[in-house]
């Protein structure tokens, strides 16, 4: 009825409390087992284990030979070594960051306790369960404070989610990192730090068709934008879509699908004020983006500031990795002119972006520079069709540094263990798009036959080259 004098000596000394436990033995049922003793007086440090017919390294003596072999046996004897072999795996599990007394309440903790293994009297606190002891109780979070039964954010919501500018960069620098988590009890439980961030995904061929469809028609007119231009008229147009400027290359397009509001001069100057803020799905983006090019000169100028309230170059963070906002300085060149009958348009563009990171392990983010540039040449190949080449590089980060506290484990006073991590955020590889595009006059619209060639898809230096063949109907109403 209840445990022996030695398995029951925790209930008469407390300095075994915490190190010692009593276990009792289980049959293939699961029921307590006939030879087995009951929990009894020591059910508060008590534990239920399977101790009947048990397989067994066994060497020894069998029908008068010396054999090594495995066997079958039965006994409280073989119970025991079932919760010190789960209790060794989990010191190793953990590190051995848990002092003893944790360890010896957490087995008791996830052991179960329904059912039959609810009579305490007999299988104290029930049928042990190595998975659930091994596995985070609750939901677990990486800490925010100091010790591990403060406030944290859990692992499963926290992501840090790239635009396209960084690439791999950031994720490929991570992956060689882990950061803890606690459970309910304070357990730590270790997660590869790449594999929260989450890498925007290269364009598919969806998503060339849709821009192949939407680029406007080739221009292989005369160069320049002239006095009386209606993007250089004194009177506002408002705009809502499209990207602010009609640029297709840098910063700008972090605000596509933009509120905008344009006001232009016969001398070529043209400013434009836009926001995301209040359109559904898109995150809140506000700048402005002037642009000069005089009718008579073959280049302009371009600069703009872009600010994101939640964001970082399109980059989002979640959970752990707190709140980001940034803002943006960028400055083109813009070239158009003709030789002969080719007209080369386009130009590079730099910028500067200053970030801030906040309420997560995310400390500092020190100044980024930019880059993108995009060059087309076209000219009429007949009296209706047109042809275009284009070189492109899309928006990426040439330099800069994140400075990231990284929970790594704990003391045994259950203290966190920090480790500082510097990454570098520039990408592996640099995304070159070369595109060729051809286009006529048909049924009240444009025939196109493009293809795009891509090296470095992502800014991924790993990517695969890839090669995309187009062909649309394209018409406007």
């Amino acid at each position: 009825s209840s445990a022996s004098f030695y398995s029951g000596l925790t209930a008469h000394l407390e300095e075994l409390r915490g190190h010692s436990i009593t276990v009792v033995a289980t049959d293939e049922e699961g029921g307590i087992a006939q030879f087995s003793n009951r929990c009894g007086i020591v059910a508060d440090w008590c534990i239920a284990a399977p101790g009947h017919l048990v397989w067994m390294a066994y060497f020894g003596p069998y029908q008068g030979k010396a054999i090594r072999d495995f066997a079958r046996a039965s006994g409280t004897s073989f119970a025991v070594p079932m919760v010190s072999g789960s209790l060794a795996l989990m010191k190793h599990l953990f590190r051995d960051q848990l002092p003893n007394e944790e360890v010896v309440a957490r087995l008791f903790h996830t052991a179960d306790s329904g059912g039959r293994f609810a009579d305490r009297s007999i299988y104290g606190h029930g049928m042990m369960d190595l998975n659930l002891a091994l596995s985070p109780v609750g939901v677990a979070r990486i800490p925010t404070q100091a010790t591990v039964v403060g406030a944290g954010m859990p692992v499963v919501q926290s992501s840090l989610q790239l635009g396209e500018a960084f690439g791999d960069g950031l994720a490929s620098a991570l992956a060689r990192h882990e950061v803890a988590g606690f459970d309910a009890l304070g357990a730590p439980f270790w997660y590869d730090l790449g594999h929260l961030i989450v890498v925007s995904p290269s364009p598919d061929s969806l998503a060339h068709m849709r821009e192949f469809l939407a680029a406007p028609p080739i221009d292989a007119g005369t160069q320049g934008i002239h006095a009386g231009d209606d993007r250089t008229t004194l009177a506002p147009r408002f705009g809502l879509g499209g990207t602010p400027g009609g640029t297709d290359t840098g910063h700008a397009l972090l605000a596509r699908d933009a509120l905008s509001l344009t006001f232009g001069r016969p001398d070529g100057l043209v400013a434009t004020a836009f926001t995301t803020d209040g359109v559904d799905g898109l995150q809140p983006a506000s700048g402005v983006l002037v642009s000069w090019q005089p009718s008579a000169e073959a280049w302009g100028l371009r600069a703009g500031w872009l600010g994101e309230r939640r964001g970082l170059l399109s980059a989002t963070a979640e959970g752990a990795f707190g709140k980001l906002e940034a803002h943006s300085m960028f400055l083109g060149v813009e070239i158009d002119r003709m030789a002969g009958k080719w007209r080369l348009k386009g130009g590079p563009e730099i910028g500067i972006v200053h970030a801030r990171a906040r309420s997560g392990i995310i400390d500092d983010i020190k100044a980024l520079t930019t880059s993108a540039f995009a060059f087309r040449v076209s000219r009429p190949i007949d009296e209706k069709s047109l042809l275009e080449v284009s070189l492109a590089q899309p928006l990426r980060v040439e330099n800069g540094d994140a400075v990231l506290t990284v929970p790594v484990g704990r003391t045994r006073s259950r203290e966190v263990i920090r480790r500082t991590v510097s990454v570098d955020l520039a990408p592996s590889g640099r995304q070159l798009d070369l595109s060729v595009r051809w286009e006529r006059p048909l049924a009240g619209g444009l025939f196109r036959l493009g293809a795009t060639a891509t090296r470095h898809a992502g800014h991924d230096a790993a990517a695969a080259p890839q090669i995309t063949l187009l062909t649309g109907w394209h018409a406007g109403f």
